[in-house]
């Protein structure tokens, strides 16, 4: 039986693991002439009352952020993704898992590539990881890359 991809999520937090990932993202892309998408998701802050006193009004700060962190994509990842695969750098913002789930099912994603985070026992024990809530969430595959694997 033989499996294709036609549309990779790469998810990123810019950490070393998520690099050695989409190594393994883009391999899947070329072996499959896939679509591969990069998304970073933003953590949306809670309250923005205090934005009329810190900025002027008219100016938008989150439009400003957001083409810094495309940009940061772009440098980031482009030099690791060869000319022959089609990729896109996405933004968005919000909790990580819900957005990155609601990013497969509107794209209609076919494989979602991530990197495992170090293990931060306290943390992971009462909120659990963004890859462990996305396992539970997303219907299609999802490859889970250790920051020491081999390629």
């Amino acid at each position: 039986m033989s499996v294709s991809f036609e549309k990779i999520l790469f998810c990123t937090d810019f950490s070393a693991g998520a690099a050695n990932a989409l190594k393994f993202a883009v391999k899947a892309a070329i072996r499959n002439s896939a679509h591969l998408y990069v998304l970073h998701v933003v953590p949306e802050a809670g309250a923005q009352f205090w934005k009329g006193y810190v900025v002027e009004d008219g100016h938008d700060l989150a439009k400003e952020n957001a083409a810094k962190l495309k940009e940061k994509l772009i440098a980031e990842y482009a030099p690791m993704i060869p000319e022959e695969v089609r990729w896109e750098p996405c933004l968005d913002a919000g909790p990580a898992s819900d957005r990155i789930a609601a990013f497969v099912r509107a794209r209609g994603v076919s494989l979602v590539v991530m990197g495992r985070p170090r293990p931060r026992a306290l943390r992971a024990l009462f909120f659990g990881s963004v890859v462990s809530k996305v396992a539970r969430t997303v219907e299609c595959p999802l490859l889970i890359v250790p920051s020491n694997a081999a390629e």
